[in-house]
């Protein structure tokens, strides 16, 4: 991530009110996981999710990935108590560099093998959920064929923070600071969030009046809940302070062409996957299209974004075939 200084970045500007259009996004898919009888509501509500992308250039999915994944909470606590601070973050001390990002961060592949075995129901359901959306925005997301490792992340409840900032500074693909990112997908981990605790992240926009950058959206980050945005400068973000633990796993969904142009540490410091929920190594294929990693498409290619979800996980038809809708993470288990 590339951090993108105010002239003061450690003010707090006032929570933005609630607009119109943002509501009116969220009660449409309210309505539409309410009418579904799946947990992976979502794949049929992927044209709203997708209009949504293209026209707010993030949007926030509820109920995502269900009982599934909600021991990642636990299995995130283990690693994270493990492994160093962020490569950004300070040590602790007040620093300069904690004040700007004060959170602590792992790579998936760091953690011990076995240690996190919620993530490939969600990596996998990510999957699925890249593939429809690929179809609906191909211009802007048909050479998302790989994603990065899974970040876990923890802000202390100290006032932890994370300062105004870009995913991927690069400018319409090319550039020294591309880092083939085109999607980034937040996956929260937070389960009784209240108000009191902050850690909402924060989307920034352009003001209509003054044309300065305001407060746009505040996004709570609560259990089950997934925030996906376009990486670029079309979402500047920053992450407010917490006042309670607050757990995130991230992962940033990949354009093939953008990243093999990128310099060799852009490439190699996020830990480059197939889009598959495990990680393997094995290639990847993309039906519809002309060429994978390793040549050309084979007969019968998942479609892209689809390598991830196992024989078990998917249908007759080739969509995941999810449990049946599961309670809510706020009702008793």
């Amino acid at each position: 991530m590339t951090l993108v200084l105010r002239a003061n970045p450690f003010e707090v500007a006032p929570a933005p009110r609630p607009r119109p259009r943002h509501l009116r996004n969220a009660h449409k898919l309210r309505a539409l996981r309410a009418n579904a009888n799946s947990s992976c509501w979502w794949w049929d509500a992927a044209e709203e999710i997708g209009l949504q992308l293209r026209a707010e250039s993030f949007v926030a999915i509820d109920d995502f990935c269900g009982p599934s994944c909600f021991e990642l909470r636990a299995e995130a606590e283990s690693a994270l108590a493990r492994a160093e601070q962020g490569r950004v973050a300070g040590s602790g001390d007040g620093s300069a560099a904690q004040r700007l990002r004060g959170d602590r961060t792992v790579w998936a592949s760091q953690a011990a093998p076995g240690s996190v075995p919620s993530l490939p129901p969600l990596v996998s359901r990510l999957s699925g959920l890249a593939g429809r959306l690929a179809a609906l925005l191909p211009d802007e997301l048909a050479d998302v064929q790989l994603r990065s490792d899974a970040q876990l992340a923890f802000y202390p409840a100290t006032g932890a923070r994370y300062v105004r900032h870009v995913d991927n500074t690069c400018s319409s693909g090319r550039g020294r600071l591309c880092n083939g990112r085109r999607l980034t997908a937040v996956y929260y981990l937070n389960r009784e969030w209240r108000e009191s605790d902050g850690g909402e992240l924060r989307i920034l926009g352009r003001d209509g009046e003054s044309g300065r950058e305001a407060p746009l959206l505040d996004v709570a980050p609560k259990l089950d809940r997934l925030l996906v945005f376009f990486s670029d400068g079309r979402v500047p973000h920053e992450v407010l302070p917490s006042f309670a633990p607050r757990y995130a796993a991230t992962v940033w969904l990949l354009s093939a062409s953008e990243l093999q142009a990128a310099a060799p540490d852009r490439r190699e410091s996020q830990g480059v996957l197939p889009m598959g929920a495990e990680g393997t190594a094995s290639s990847a294929v993309c039906a519809g299209s002309s060429t994978t990693q390793g040549g050309p498409a084979e007969a019968g290619a998942k479609p892209c974004g689809m390598q991830g979800v196992s024989e078990l996980e998917r249908g007759a038809e080739g969509w995941p075939n999810c449990p049946e809708a599961a309670p809510s993470p706020t009702e008793p288990r």
